[in-house]
């Protein structure tokens, strides 16, 4: 099971860095677009739709890799005065809450997938993108920080199962 774990966890690196390749992207874009625009007047007509498509993709990209780092908000003013005891029980409850979240973030994420492919919607700009594949970052991001949380969940789980054996 750790071989698999570790096998997750390389793939939301890997996604996770997708996304921060996104940031990179979105960066590269709007700074061609706007040398373009204010010195040879020509902007291109697709950057605007492309930077909000890419910035769906950065976000989704990026939570299972946020919760693999542990860069998730955390409240920890009553956390930290419960006994040792129940915080294992916590934890495994947060993930549950996340993964329930997470699982209906990713089948909406499907929904609105499979809807944009069957009704081939585009953008609205000038250039018509298709907003599938866009949906289907969602669906990927989704499914990723499912695992990741499911990883925890296990992480979590372990040393319960250690001290009762």
């Amino acid at each position: 099971m750790e071989s698999l774990g570790k096998g997750i966890r390389a793939l939301v690196k890997f996604i996770g860095y997708l996304g921060m390749a996104s940031v990179v992207a979105i960066m590269l874009i709007m700074t061609v677009d706007v040398i373009l625009r204010y010195f040879f007047n020509k902007p291109f007509l697709w950057s605007f739709d492309a930077v909000e498509y890419i910035m769906v993709l950065c976000v989704f990209f990026g939570i299972g890799y946020t919760e693999m780092n542990n860069g998730h908000v955390n409240i920890t003013m009553v956390y930290d005065y419960f006994p040792s005891w129940i915080k294992p029980f916590v934890n495994v409850l947060n993930h549950l809450i996340m993964l329930f979240i997470g699982v209906l973030m990713t089948w909406q994420g499907y929904v609105l997938m499979a809807d944009s492919y069957r009704v081939h919607r585009v953008s609205t700009g000038a250039v018509k993108i298709p907003e599938w594949p866009v949906d289907a970052s969602i669906v990927i991001g989704g499914a990723a920080f499912c695992l990741m949380v499911l990883v925890k969940i296990y992480d979590d789980l372990r040393p319960a199962k250690t001290k009762n054996a």
